[in-house]
């Protein structure tokens, strides 16, 4: 009886440390998962990662461009700007010139005009008379 109890020790002993080895790889198993899941995380946030620099990429590219096409509606504003300008002063040039050529004809104008105050006068006189 004795060797019986004995091997029914050694055979609850076996089975308590086939027990222990299962719970031992499931452990390992449960880790190695863990591990993968901790892997498959890390990834996602590299992904995110990288897609928020691409995101941030494409909005500073964004932003140079915006700011080209204003510095170039800018610059077309002030070259139009400039034209404008340039016509208004031609334009003043030419009826300076203009006014210059009717009233600076060596007086004449002004002597017309005194001849025609005299004529009006010598109007005024004849009709009283």
């Amino acid at each position: 009886d004795e060797d019986e109890d004995e091997d029914e020790d050694e055979d609850e002993d076996e089975d308590k440390d086939e027990d222990e080895d299962e719970d031992e790889d499931e452990d390992e198993d449960e880790d190695e998962d863990e591990d993968e899941d901790e892997d498959e995380d890390e990834d996602e946030d590299k992904d995110k990662d990288e897609d928020e620099d691409k995101d941030k990429d494409k909005d500073e590219d964004k932003d140079e461009d915006e700011d080209e096409d204003e510095d170039k509606d800018k610059d077309k504003d002030e070259d139009e700007d400039e034209d404008k300008d340039e016509d208004e002063d031609e334009d003043e040039d030419e009826d300076e010139d203009v006014y210059d050529r009717e009233n600076d004809t060596h007086g004449a104008p002004v002597f017309f005009d005194a001849v025609e105050e005299m004529q009006q006068g010598l109007q005024v006189v004849e009709i009283a008379a």
